[in-house]
């Protein structure tokens, strides 16, 4: 989808999926990545390095004897030897993808459309319309939509060339009223993914908000614990001290006792020695 909007945000993906095959020793997602990226680049109009990644991505289809994307691989090849200007070099790949993407709707109308775009630039603007009139019936027999307001639009602009005025005109009316439909989706689109958006954070805020409360509530029980932990303590600190204490007073006024009771037996023996030697 980021291909097809022309959208450079999705080279960070295709290299993503690239470099995670290099690292994991993973052809396939090399090969998708490669060929993916080399799209974004010729978007980002950094044809080097689409050259690159396209040659890369040829090399690992025919390894992996990938023959089932041989037209979406020639036609995005085809795209970045035109961007160059290698005219010949494109149209040759254009007639090799065509070949290549029978039964496959999707390919054949880009690369009818790709193909039409370069004969139109070439000011070859019959050849162009059998192209866009073989991708256009294709799109209507698929209901594959996504390229038909560049096809109408190029429609448009050939038959002008032409001289043919009814027909640019038919094409532009087309055009605008696909295109005005689409801008109504896309808006629809746009707010619905903004509702769904919005939604989303409304729910990630209320999560956060039951964290940050299940936090707190954590907190409180942990100093309500830590709290009865310390009084606990010194409780028992408090009473482990009170029994020494008491049983140290106990001792001493055993002691005591003992040495009144000592001190009386002391004193009733001298008395008795006294009479003893005062009788004698």
């Amino acid at each position: 989808s980021y291909y097809l909007r022309n959208d450079p945000v999705g080279l960070h993906y295709a290299q993503e999926c690239y470099y995670y095959g290099k690292d994991n020793h993973n052809s396939m997602c090399v090969f998708i990545g490669a060929l993916t990226s080399a799209s974004f680049h010729k978007i980002n109009n950094d044809s080097d390095l689409a050259l690159r990644f396209i040659r890369e991505a040829e090399t690992l289809l025919h390894r992996l004897k990938l023959y089932n994307v041989t037209g979406d691989l020639y036609c995005t090849y085809a795209d970045i030897l035109y961007s160059r200007g290698d005219e010949a070099g494109a149209e040759e790949l254009y007639i090799k993808a065509l070949e290549e993407s029978a039964n496959m709707p999707e390919s054949e109308i880009e690369i009818h459309l790709g193909y039409a775009q370069l004969l139109a630039g070439q000011e070859n603007p019959r050849k162009a319309i059998v192209h866009l009139d073989s991708a256009l019936a294709i799109s209507s027999a698929s209901g594959y939509g996504i390229r038909r307001t560049d096809i109408l639009n190029l429609l448009s602009k050939s038959y002008s060339r032409l001289g043919n005025t009814a027909k640019a005109l038919h094409y532009s009316t087309l055009y605008n009223q696909e295109k005005d439909s689409i801008s109504r989706a896309e808006k629809e689109t746009n707010l619905e993914e903004s509702r769904i958006r919005y939604d989303y954070e409304r729910a990630e805020n209320a999560l956060m908000r039951q964290k940050i409360d299940l936090l707190q509530k954590d907190r409180a029980l942990n100093w309500l614990i830590s709290l009865i932990l310390i009084v606990v303590c010194v409780t028992v600190t408090l009473v482990i001290l009170y029994r020494r204490k008491s049983r140290l007073y106990s001792a001493i006024v055993k002691q005591t006792a003992d040495a009144v009771r000592n001190e009386k037996l002391l004193r009733e023996t001298i008395r008795d020695l006294e009479r003893r030697m005062a009788s004698g």
